[in-house]
């Protein structure tokens, strides 16, 4: 318990500010708002990883929290270090002048690292080879000043397993925060089934060790009791109102936005630029772009061109937060792309909560019976449609445009059911989670 009668919680986190990207915001709106409710926050992270996303206009906001940091051992990293000099022989180029990192940054065209496939292939997860010096790290600080619980949030996944080494060695309560699914995770990869058990029995160990596992949706809720939790809490993804910007669509032509990663399969863009392509083929006065505000996906620019709609499509790369959400805000229409395979509509992605707290309208091209169609569809955020249904794709976005070109774009979701979601409001009870498993808790 710190000084001022509030007690301590370790948070166990493989990405913290300044390193960015949507996997961060997450743990850093609980550093930030956790002292509201009672608890103060000292994390220990991992030191930003060359060649990640980088987003140093968070760091004002966890400026109060004590953060130890640790080297991240990022496998690809440190296999793209390796095979460096090998390929610049291969190719006849010669050593970058003080830039050891250079060759760890992934390809312009989002496509995946030679190195990360290689990491893939030998390591269960990107924090593995982590895991003992936060571990190490962790009872360092604890002995200097107790803590009074842990969380640990993953993926990646192994980070838990840190988080369960600690509690268990300090012998405090453990919360296990799941941002994603674990055994369904659709873009999980497992060169063995011999890894894919491992994984199980990983994910075993932790939920039987758990004090309270968190999860972010409620299929994710399912999945942790199934695989051994005692006690799962659903507390959502959400927003900052500090981070957004309101709706202010611009004249011209209609403008579909998609703000964040598309994450192999996860995100499917195909779908839409299939739509699009057969929407400029059929209605070509139509005017109709597609910006994606944020790394520039595989494969995408050159699809769209084949399907006539190159000069339409276009990307921003990775910008801080809070000017995402402010070139968002700019847009007609907010897009979330979601494959059709089995567990991919089992998460929610965090920007979803932005976009619905924007008040921009969305359209959710994925599972009807998912967990991001259930919540828009609920707070009167948008529109749903299957991937498959071109023809619908085509109709909902043939629709925006004409509703913009008559000046009928208009939106009016549930503000009060959205509001459940900011980040301050899921904190506090995050805090009383935390309280629950302490003895002192109310």
């Amino acid at each position: 318990m710190s000084s001022n009668g509030a007690r301590r919680v370790l948070i166990v986190t493989f990405e913290f500010p300044p390193s960015g990207g949507g996997g961060v915001q997450r743990m850093a709106k609980f550093a930030r708002y956790l002292p509201e409710g009672g608890w103060t926050p000292v994390v220990v992270a991992a030191e930003p990883v060359v060649g990640r996303p980088r987003d140093d206009s968070l760091v004002s906001e966890v400026a109060h929290v004590q953060v130890v940091r640790t080297p991240s051992r990022h496998p690809s990293v440190a296999i793209a270090s390796a095979i460096a000099p090998i390929k610049r022989l291969v190719r006849g180029t010669p050593a970058p002048v003080g830039s050891e990192g250079a060759a760890t940054k992934p390809p312009a065209d989002g496509r995946v690292s030679l190195s990360a496939r290689i990491a893939r292939r030998i390591t269960s997860d990107d924090a593995q080879l982590w895991v003992d010096s936060a571990v190490k790290s962790a009872l360092a600080v604890a002995a200097e000043t107790p803590v009074d619980a842990v969380l640990a949030s993953g993926p990646p996944f192994t980070v838990t397993e840190a988080g369960r080494r600690i509690a268990s060695k300090l012998g405090v309560p453990l919360v296990v925060d799941l941002r994603d699914a674990w055994r369904d995770n659709p873009v999980a990869y497992y060169p063995s089934s011999a890894a894919r058990k491992r994984s199980v029995e990983l994910q075993r160990r932790v939920m039987a060790a758990a004090t309270v596992v968190t999860a972010t949706t409620p299929a994710i809720v399912a999945e942790a009791a199934e695989m051994g939790a005692a006690r799962v809490e659903h507390l959502p993804n959400g927003y900052d109102p500090d981070d957004l910007s309101p709706w202010a669509p611009r004249p011209g032509a209609l403008r579909l936005a998609f703000m964040g990663k598309v994450y192999r399969g996860h995100s499917d863009p195909w779908p839409l630029l299939d739509a699009l392509g057969e929407l400029k083929r059929r209605r070509p006065e139509l005017e109709v772009t597609l910006e994606f505000i944020g790394e520039r996906p595989a494969g995408v620019a050159e699809a769209a061109t084949a399907r006539g709609i190159g000069s339409a499509v276009s990307f921003t790369g990775y910008l801080p937060h809070h000017v995402a959400v402010r070139r968002l805000a700019g847009a007609d229409v907010a897009v979330q792309l979601i494959a059709d395979r089995p567990g991919a509509g089992a998460a929610i992605g965090g920007k979803v909560f932005e976009y619905l707290a924007v008040g921009i309208p969305v359209l959710v091209i994925g599972p009807a019976a998912g967990e991001t169609a259930e919540l828009v569809e609920r707070v009167r955020g948008g529109v749903v449609v299957q991937p498959g249904d071109t023809d619908a794709i085509a109709a909902a976005v043939e629709r925006y445009a004409d509703a913009k070109a008559t000046g009928a774009l208009e939106h009016d979701p549930d503000r009060a059911a959205i509001e459940r979601y900011d980040r301050c409001q899921v904190a506090l009870d995050l805090a009383r989670v935390l309280d629950s498993t302490t003895e002192s808790g109310s």
